[in-house]
């Protein structure tokens, strides 16, 4: 018996599925239970549409690849429209895959799309501090005892309040998260050239 589950742990896209099945199972509890659910919050998904349409009127290069969150009439940018007016700016490059989705496919596949996106990379940071877990492990021996310390670990991380919080609301640091994890284990398991793209 220990030694099939041996085997099935033993690969990584088995546990990788085993991986996706808790956090679905996750969030499919949370959006029954918790009083937010586990989709993007209503204002979220504004701003995040009000960003993508504000680039999308005035040109993604114009105002050197900044776009505001907030609501404007015109979407003029000039300082006479501006004046004793405080608006929030972010750059371009920090939500390029949530304006991609709003341009091409609308403002209903950016609800949608835009939060499978976060959720995605989120269970893949997640699945990712686990397998570095195993690699760094001391007891490379003990298959079993490592998979259930990194089962632990991912379910740790995806139940915790600041995780909840990036599914509800994204940041772009989801993004530095992920591509930093995905480039240390790339080095670890000797792909070098990988870990430094």
């Amino acid at each position: 018996m220990q030694k099939t589950i041996l085997i099935m742990v033993d690969n990584i896209f088995k546990r990788l599925s085993i991986y996706i099945f808790i956090a679905i199972f996750y969030l499919y509890f949370m959006s029954l239970y918790a009083p937010l659910g586990s989709n993007w919050l209503e204002w979220h998904f504004q701003r995040m549409y009000n960003f993508s349409e504000y680039l999308s009127i005035n040109g993604y290069f114009s105002n050197y690849g900044f776009s505001i969150w907030d609501k404007c009439v015109d979407c003029s940018s000039s300082s006479e429209n501006l004046k004793d007016r405080i608006y929030l700016t972010s750059n371009f490059l920090q939500y390029f895959p949530y304006v991609l989705i709003n341009d091409f496919f609308g403002s209903s596949s950016l609800n949608f799309f835009g939060s499978l996106l976060d959720k995605t990379l989120i269970v893949l940071s997640g699945f990712l501090i686990s397998q570095l877990y195993i690699k760094l492990s001391k007891s490379k021996k003990n298959n079993f005892l490592n998979f259930n310390i990194s089962l632990l670990i991912f379910i740790f991380f995806i139940s915790n309040p600041w995780t909840y919080k990036m599914f509800l609301h994204s940041t772009p640091m989801i993004y530095f998260i992920s591509l930093f994890l995905l480039s240390v284990y790339m080095f670890l398991i000797k792909k070098e050239i990988l870990g430094l793209t």
